[in-house]
């Protein structure tokens, strides 16, 4: 389906953090020592990928937080290699 966002908010946070990204619905914050290059694609992926599974669809608890978070890296991967062929 589409998204349920009409867009992404990417916000790049300083380098010198001890910090990858966080995903919050639409909001997108990502470390800018990943720029440029194949993390911050995959990175991107897996947020807007997090924005279905863990934000729209969530786990009833903490103990199967585990299964949005791989359903989300899984998407990802899919994305990536559908556009990329990679």
């Amino acid at each position: 389906g589409s998204s349920p966002w009409k867009n992404y908010i990417i916000i790049f946070v300083p380098p010198g953090r001890k910090f990858e990204s966080a995903c919050y619905g639409n909001l997108i914050l990502i470390s800018a020592e990943l720029m440029p290059g194949a993390g911050l694609l995959f990175v991107l992926a897996r947020c807007i990928a997090h924005s279905w599974f863990g934000n729209l669809v969530a786990s009833s608890s903490w103990r199967t937080e585990w299964i949005c978070r791989a359903l989300s890296s899984y998407i990802a991967y899919q994305m990536i290699e559908s556009v990329y062929g990679i």
